[in-house]
């Protein structure tokens, strides 16, 4: 928050204070405005990390669950010029090197600039950096309803770490609206490496699974008025005499987090890495443009590869389990998906009204069929499993 605050300002006279952490970063000119407060829960681990010199901007780290997260407060003058664009870039340049070391980087504050009128300069600076803007509603209001501005912004380079943003009234007296969000500290329990179990098809013995499969007491397990039994029953024959004629072998499978981080694409960051320190430790403009450039190449070839990675996904017929896994990690929530009732905007709440929902849905568009399920009087059994169907896959994803 811009807090308008000094050095002969007490800390203690702030009535939170107690039952948080505070960081501040005041403003040292005698002009008004300015300055920076964040207040962390004392429940939390956090540490300041750096606080800008050029630029009102204050980095501050949250861990919980052993999960940490940097943030980053701006305060921006409304009479800033075009440079401050340059000292905000040069400041994100500056803690690049540990974005890395978090599950999210979180940047947030008061721009001072309307977002849908944002200058090109500060959109490429976010781009190159991955961050998206997460605010869609106006943070500052005005007499005329239709009017006001998106002036208070907030930014993250992983956008399924921060979830449920909204814009909602400030609690305490001001011009501006307050922000509200979750970022996602959820305990996880560790999945580095797997342990899996393979089938040695090369080492069987297939004779002796053929013998197994025609003596099988096949009728015992086969039930035809039951699909779901004999199915099942089906299954344990194959599986029981699949495991008496393989051997199998269990192998420890590591979890690659960023598969479209390539070795190459490793060896660009590094190289990154020393252009960015070298260029700190002397200062020459022309090893900064080297840094620069060579930065851009980096972020570009990382999108890049991960636009590849995620569109091979979907041309690979062969490839459902990584697909799922990969949707299952960009979801925001486990919970189920909200399926929203098109005539009042309201949701629906048992299996019964979604199974419609998508039958109105669908018979809107093939009009050639209306058909409504009575739960009281089955309906096909085909089409009732079809949209039944349709519904759990919806919730998997």
């Amino acid at each position: 928050m811009e807090t308008w605050l000094n050095s002969e300002d007490d800390t203690q006279m702030l009535h939170f204070s107690n039952k948080f952490d505070i960081f501040r970063r005041d403003r040292e000119s005698v002009t008004r405005g300015g300055g920076l407060l964040i207040g962390i829960n004392s429940t939390l681990q956090s540490k300041v990390i750096a606080s800008e010199l050029n630029i009102e901007m204050l980095w501050v780290s949250i861990t919980c669950h052993n999960k940490s997260h940097l943030l980053c407060l701006v305060y921006r003058p409304p009479d800033s010029t075009v440079s401050y664009w340059d000292q905000f870039e040069f400041a994100l340049a500056s803690q690049e090197h540990s974005f890395h070391k978090y599950e999210s980087v979180v940047v947030l504050g008061d721009f001072n600039i309307n977002w849908p009128n944002a200058p090109h300069k500060f959109i490429d600076v976010l781009n190159m950096y991955g961050f998206d803007q997460l605010v869609n509603q106006n943070t500052r209001p005005s007499t005329n309803a239709n009017d006001g501005s998106q002036i208070d912004l907030v930014f993250s380079n992983t956008g399924s770490s921060v979830r449920n943003i909204s814009v909602v009234d400030n609690p305490v007296e001001s011009d501006h609206h307050a922000i509200e969000f979750d970022i996602d500290c959820r305990l996880y329990l560790p999945t580095t490496s797997t342990i899996r179990s393979f089938i040695k098809w090369n080492s069987g013995d297939f004779h002796h699974l053929n013998n197994l499969l025609h003596l099988a007491p096949w009728s015992m397990f086969l039930n035809e008025n039951d699909v779901n039994a004999s199915w099942s029953g089906f299954m344990d024959i194959i599986d029981a005499a699949v495991r008496d004629s393989f051997p199998r072998v269990k192998s420890r499978a590591r979890k690659q987090s960023s598969p479209w981080i390539t070795k190459h694409i490793k060896r660009m960051i590094q190289k990154k890495k020393k252009l960015f320190k070298k260029s700190r430790r002397s200062g020459i403009q022309e090893h900064w443009d080297a840094h620069k450039k060579w930065r851009n190449k980096v972020h570009y070839a990382i999108r890049k590869s991960y636009k590849d990675y995620v569109n091979n996904l979907f041309r690979s017929a062969d490839n459902k389990k990584r697909f799922f896994a990969f949707v299952k990690d960009k979801r925001s929530s486990s919970l189920p998906s909200k399926f929203i009732n098109p005539t009042n905007n309201s949701y629906y709440s048992n299996i019964e009204d979604i199974v419609n929902g998508f039958n109105r849905f669908f018979t809107s568009i093939f009009n050639d069929v209306n058909v409504h399920f009575n739960f009281n009087e089955p309906p096909p059994v085909l089409l009732k499993s079809l949209y039944l169907l349709i519904f759990h896959l919806v919730r998997m994803i």
